[in-house]
């Protein structure tokens, strides 16, 4: 049986206007306005698909800008779906109560409002077509939610003119089976290590703020660098740049303090790998055998 989500989520909430920045696909029809791409998925019987995406996403940015102006791709997304973006900033609940938590993801919904498919994360036009291909036909009721009753003609017919006039919690419903409510995690609206751009830090030597343009999200972190350059450079290789520990203070760790996160304002360069320190007394404790620090927290795993 499928299930509504929350009444919280009001209609208000989900027919969103796109940030002005948000550039449009060029050859993909997307839609603004989720009330009314609803009322034509069910006279159509085309299933929505929703595109998230979020300014601050660059992979996001990528796949607006490589990905769906391909031809081919454009072509059988409109033949086959009613296209709307969702922009996940501003709309952090329904986006949390789908479950998404990969940026960017394509969310298929049925013409009777049930989510039936997620393709999570980047994808080239060839990749996202033969991901969307199954729900490129209309699907039977008892396919979309196999696990619900059979709807009786009664209420067939009542639900004939249901987009006409949407209720105040209209929202898609999440499928059974589809996400544990444990695995969805909220939005990261502030940017992790301070916004510092690590490509900077490691590269350069230099600790510079990341801009909000130039960002992807990365072990469920939000990260900013400082140019597109530097967005390319980790994401061609986003483990030399990680740091280690994921940024916790290798000597804290050792210690078992409490608190080990490390802060980026100390950071360090062993090994060709960032290292983020408590504070510059731990740092300095670090200098006196950083051998045995780095070793304590490379292989711990080993023992």
């Amino acid at each position: 049986m499928s299930f509504r989500i929350a009444s919280a989520f009001a209609l208000s909430a989900f027919c969103f206007a796109l940030a002005a920045n948000s550039a449009d696909a060029e050859g993909v029809a997307w839609q603004r306005d989720l009330k009314k791409a609803a009322a034509e998925s069910e006279r159509t019987g085309k299933p929505i698909l929703l595109q998230v995406t979020a300014e601050w996403c660059g992979y996001c940015k990528k796949m607006l800008r490589e990905t769906f102006p391909d031809e081919q791709l454009a072509k059988k997304i409109n033949e086959c779906f009613i296209p709307v973006v969702l922009d996940a900033d501003e709309n952090e609940e329904i986006v949390d109560a789908i479950g998404i938590t990969a940026f960017p993801s394509t969310v298929i919904i049925s013409p009777d409002l049930d989510v039936i498919g997620q393709v999570r994360g980047f994808h080239t036009p060839r990749s996202l077509e033969r991901k969307i291909a199954p729900f490129c036909k209309v699907q039977p009721q008892t396919e979309v939610a196999s696990a619900e009753p059979a709807t009786k003609p009664a209420e067939d017919s009542a639900r004939k003119n249901s987009f006409a006039e949407l209720p105040a919690d209209f929202a898609p419903r999440l499928p059974t089976l589809s996400i544990p409510a444990a695995s969805v995690q909220p939005l990261i609206p502030e940017p992790a290590f301070g916004g510092l751009c690590l490509v900077s830090m490691l590269n350069e030597r230099t600790r510079v703020e990341g801009q909000n343009a130039h960002s992807t999200v990365f072990q469920q972190q939000r990260l900013q660098f400082a140019s597109q350059e530097h967005l390319d450079e980790f994401l061609a290789a986003p483990m030399k740049y990680w740091p280690l520990l994921d940024g916790r203070c290798p000597v804290a760790a050792a210690r078992g303090e409490t608190t080990p996160q490390g802060d980026p304002a100390t950071v360090a360069v062993f090994r060709g790998q960032l290292i983020f320190f408590k504070d510059l007394t731990h740092r300095a404790d670090f200098t006196k055998s950083p051998r045995a620090y780095f070793q304590e927290a490379v292989v711990p795993a080993t023992r």
